[in-house]
């Protein structure tokens, strides 16, 4: 499973759907596009001195007809970034302004579901983004 959003700088602040990209062993199997993930931000770090709410479990949801896809996330361990440091290499501007840390997750992944009329599911490691 890879899934993301693609946020150019013109749409920065935009709330855009997911892409799901679903493979197994015989090749590429679905894509879902949910609408959003929920987080329970429970998680504590510090930034730079600074201390932010993270994600401790996300999930998100999708159904597309008879094909249906449940994700939940475990994260174990989370590091922050400040994007507006200029270290990065961003311009001034180049950043979400309203999340400006970027988070880095790595946790366990579960999904379930149904694509092509067959039952799917999973666990496995896997490392996850978002902003704060």
């Amino acid at each position: 499973m890879l899934y993301g959003r693609v946020i150019g700088p013109q749409r920065l602040g935009e709330r855009t759907p997911l892409l799901v990209y679903l493979v197994d062993s015989l090749g590429f199997r679905a894509v879902f596009r949910p609408r959003s993930i929920s987080y329970d931000d429970s998680r504590v770090i510090t930034v730079d001195g600074r201390t932010l709410s993270v994600p401790s479990r996300a999930t998100f949801v999708d159904v597309r007809d008879a094909d249906t896809l449940r994700v939940e996330l475990d994260i174990e361990d989370a590091i922050g970034t400040d994007t507006r440091r200029q270290p990065l290499g961003l311009s001034q501007g180049s950043y979400n302004a309203e999340r400006p840390y970027f988070i880095q997750m790595k946790g366990t992944a579960r999904i379930s579901g149904r694509v092509g009329g067959s039952a799917i599911s999973g666990v496995g490691t896997g490392f996850f983004e978002t902003y704060r």
